[in-house]
């Protein structure tokens, strides 16, 4: 048999297995499953975080591959807050089922700036009760004291949006129970605390 011969003859096998195959069988690119989630949480972020969670224990997805996809839409500049909601939501009922050592730390802290992210978003865009549904999104895994030292412009991010959603006392008391106040939180403690 010649080489084309060959050719001819594995293309013909090739073609009879996938005929033979379920389409459902191929596996399908993370990227493109995680972009119809992203379009589903601009209907509905219940829905979205759902589908996520069904596909990542079905093993169709990361939390990684989820985490960096959300990140780089808000990135883009694209108003995707509602897909990093579903995103924070899936990590949160799956949050059992993750590594909790410290040596996932940054893994964790990357939830966190995603929540920090994502609220901000909303919140400049005075979409307020959104912002109070993102900004401690993704469980509470990553949210402990050297998270809050580290990231002072989340802990005041949190106060703001606590005191515009009627909720002032409950910001004062959050920042007072640092152990250190610095920069963004110091500023928000005392603005909040001087505004009548």
């Amino acid at each position: 048999m010649t080489p084309r011969g060959c050719r001819t003859t594995l293309g013909i096998l090739c073609s009879a297995i996938l005929a033979l195959a379920p389409s459902g069988c191929a596996p399908q690119d993370p990227a493109v499953q995680l972009d119809a989630y992203a379009q589903a949480a601009a209907t509905s972020r219940v829905n979205a975080a759902s589908g996520l969670i069904a596909a990542f224990k079905a093993d169709q997805i990361t939390v990684d591959d989820a985490l960096t996809h959300a990140f780089n839409k808000l990135d883009k500049g694209e108003d995707a807050t509602a897909y990093a909601g579903a995103v924070l939501d899936m990590i949160q009922a799956v949050e059992g089922q993750l590594s909790q050592g410290g040596e996932f730390e940054i893994f964790w802290t990357r939830v966190g700036r995603l929540a920090a992210k994502a609220a901000e978003v909303a919140f400049e865009k005075k979409r307020y009760e959104e912002a109070a549904t993102l900004m401690l999104a993704g469980g509470r895994r990553w949210q402990n004291e050297s998270y809050w030292i580290r990231y002072p412009s989340h802990d005041a991010l949190v106060a703001y949006v606590l005191t515009v959603n009627g909720r002032k006392g409950e910001a004062l008391q959050r920042l007072a129970s640092r152990s250190e106040l610095l920069g963004p939180a110091e500023e928000a403690y005392e603005q909040i605390k001087a505004a009548r």
